[in-house]
């Protein structure tokens, strides 16, 4: 409990160093052993070192892989940095089997598609995610990007207006998510 209420006030050092020292003492308990490398690879992703997260990650897995939403989160991680998809295919599909309505996961599913080049299997599945959450703002981005990849701007712009709309009515705003936006609506920026 100590490292995560450091992790959440993201004083990330004394995290792990509270990770560290508690993780020696875990006895036959490979719940809690995945639980501890699990928050390692969140704080690790947090201050983007890749190669430690992806490890602890993957110690994670080895102990326990049945905790969908670490399968799910790093699939996705992977899938932003376009890296090691395949993997990132893996694990999403694995999520994916336990709980094949989760609008999360079936984004993260469709981003990874996306990312391996595969846009209308990708448009199939980001579909899917909104029958099940039409006003996410994140999901509406993802679409927007889908589409722009299916060579139609025009209806891209609309759902990134209307994901943009979303946004603005939030009092937490990313700024960097609206700036983003904005800018693929002006620009018609299909990446």
């Amino acid at each position: 409990y100590e490292s995560i209420a450091k992790y959440n006030l993201k004083k990330h050092e004394e995290a792990i160093g509270v990770l560290n020292e508690g993780k020696e003492l875990i006895i036959e308990n490979n719940f809690l052993l995945a639980r501890f490398y699990s928050l390692l690879g969140d704080i690790y992703h947090d201050i983007k070192n890749d190669t430690k997260s992806d490890f602890f990650y993957e110690k994670s897995i080895s102990k326990d892989s049945t905790n969908i939403y670490l399968l799910n989160n790093y699939s996705y991680y992977l899938s932003l940095r376009s890296s090691n998809l395949e993997r990132a295919l893996l694990l999403i599909k694995k999520a994916l089997s336990e709980s094949p309505n989760n609008p999360s996961f079936l984004d993260t599913y469709a981003w990874v598609l996306f990312k391996m080049n595969r846009p209308q299997e990708s448009l199939t599945q980001i579909m899917k995610a909104l029958s099940f959450d039409k006003n996410n703002p994140t999901l509406l981005d993802h679409y927007g990007d889908i589409l722009c990849s299916l060579k139609d701007p025009e209806k891209a712009r609309k759902v990134w207006q209307k994901s943009l709309d979303i946004l603005n009515k939030k009092t937490d705003v990313e700024k960097e998510k609206i700036t983003n936006i904005n800018d693929k609506i002006i620009n018609n920026n299909c990446e």
